[in-house]
């Protein structure tokens, strides 16, 4: 039983990582939120995201309803991303970027590391509507 134990983790594990890496664009994020209150309205989130993507060093700037592009600059490096919501979800879709080593699949861990703050910063802040 033990011998088993060591391939079939692998075998798991290569299969999280192929799922993970084979699907959607790795560049975009999804995220899907509740809030507090039932009460979300179109402004309350865009004033959220705006809040929320400021904190995290963004400059947003409203696109639309439901429509904000963000962009970040710091130590020589630029990403812009364009975020889409409703009263129920977001999305962070990337735009363009400088000095982040973006070769049309993959882009510099720091890339991912600005996305994922700035969604984790939107979902917190979303959260308590």
């Amino acid at each position: 039983m033990v011998k088993h134990v060591i391939p079939v983790s692998l075998l798991c594990a290569f299969a999280l990582f192929a799922g993970g890496c084979g699907g959607g664009n790795m560049l975009d994020v999804q995220s899907p939120f509740s809030t507090a209150s039932q009460n979300a309205t179109l402004d309350s989130v865009t004033r959220t995201i705006i809040t929320a993507s400021a904190f995290k060093g963004w400059k947003p700037a409203i696109a639309g309803a439901g429509h904000i592009i963000a962009t970040r600059r710091h130590s020589g490096r630029m990403a812009k991303v364009d975020i889409t919501f409703d009263t129920a979800s977001f999305n962070i879709t990337y735009l363009d970027s400088d000095n982040m080593q973006y070769d049309g699949k993959s882009i510099s861990s720091v890339y991912h590391q600005w996305v994922d703050g700035l969604r984790d910063e939107i979902k917190t802040r979303l959260s308590q509507l």
